[in-house]
């Protein structure tokens, strides 16, 4: 058993270095498509997430030294279906006339080694079925897919790192890991009693996704400065380096490249900037009958930039504070210059799109 918990603890070791690589780009897709990010969808992403990377540590851990796998000589491939009956029957106690000798069979490496390779595969069923609402043969051909990349991983002796495979190539365990797969989405149907739908979870982050939250703009900050980051500092890197002439360039890309980015931009497309239309969020005028005006704009970007982020530490502890306890409080660029931050998601939701969507879900939680 300590085989197979060795690479389950080196997997919970990585994991949270993949979860904050993963987390942005996350946090941009969910804003994106539902305006929210609620808290059950993210334990079964991450948790999702977490299973795959410990398949993986299970298929290619504990790593063997290339010197010791230069020396093996034994067979890489076994091609012949069903070879575990035959190594179950002759390798463990098991009598078909002496029932005493079942149970003691089923304690034995050669048929736990068939279990494990089921039981590895079941919980993929479950996930596709259930929040990826995959059909059964969709369940079929990726569980299929993702045991023949695991067994080709191993054959390649880890994609070329080893002189050959380390690990044997063996179609049983194909069979078996996509026969726990679709044991997975059989089984899957009484988790589905128990658990919210996925459309139930799709119309709950729609409805939060009306409000624009706190961390949702603040995504939408990373994402803008990001962007502009990208564009500017390779130019101010570039002319760095030549005459004092081009210290004007220089100074135009850190002064009048955000102004254009943050100023212009939300005024000439009523309210977006890169990074607020990849989130679902315009800028509108607190006068509803009035679209957003240039004055506006200069007021709010640079009451919040010259004035407001100062103070940043103080506003973002204080409005994350009034964020969870579901207090909505504006900020004082945005009173000043009388703009507020609207969601978009409400324009998908009256798409006929999305009525059609939820019109069968289940509203059981």
């Amino acid at each position: 058993m300590n085989i197979y918990l060795i690479p389950i603890k080196e997997a919970i070791a990585v994991f949270p270095l993949l979860a904050i690589i993963i987390t942005f780009p996350y946090m941009i897709y969910q804003y994106r498509k539902y305006g929210s990010i609620p808290l059950f969808r993210s334990v079964i992403i991450y948790s999702f997430v977490l299973y795959l990377l410990c398949m993986y540590f299970l298929v290619i851990l504990p790593l063997p030294s290339i010197s010791e796998v230069a020396g093996y000589t034994g067979p890489q491939t076994q091609l012949v279906p069903f070879q575990f009956v035959r190594d179950f029957l002759r390798e463990t106690t098991f009598r078909i006339s002496s029932p005493g000798t079942w149970l003691n069979a089923l304690t034995q490496n050669c048929f736990l080694q068939v279990l494990f390779n089921i039981l590895l595969f079941l919980p993929l069923g479950v996930y596709l079925r259930y929040y990826f609402r995959c059909s059964w043969k969709k369940v079929l051909l990726i569980s299929f897919s993702l045991s023949l990349f695991f067994e080709l991983t191993q054959l390649s002796g880890l994609y070329g790192i080893y002189p050959r495979g380390y690990r044997l190539f063996d179609v049983d365990d194909l069979m078996l890991n996509t026969g726990g797969g679709m044991l997975g989405y059989i089984s899957s149907a009484i988790i589905m009693r128990l658990l919210p739908s996925r459309e139930h979870l799709d119309k709950i982050a729609y409805e939060k996704g009306l409000h624009v939250s706190f961390c949702r703009r603040l995504a939408a900050f990373v994402l803008d400065w990001t962007i502009l980051a990208v564009i500017g500092v390779p130019t101010v890197i570039l002319t760095t380096f030549m005459p004092p002439v081009f210290f004007l360039i220089q100074f135009a890309a850190c002064f009048f490249l955000p102004v254009f980015y943050f100023v212009l931009c939300t005024y000439l497309t009523d309210g977006y900037t890169p990074g607020k239309w990849l989130l679902k969020i315009r800028i509108s005028s607190c006068d509803a009958e009035n679209r957003l005006t240039l004055q506006q704009c200069i007021l709010r970007f640079g009451t919040l930039y010259l004035i407001f982020i100062p103070f940043l530490m103080i506003w973002a502890c204080y409005h994350l504070f009034c964020s969870c306890t579901g207090r909505s409080r504006s900020f004082i660029y945005e009173r000043l210059s009388r703009t507020d931050c609207i969601s978009t998601i409400q324009q998908d939701i009256a798409h006929p799109k999305y009525h059609r969507h939820f019109l069968l879900s289940s509203h059981k939680i």
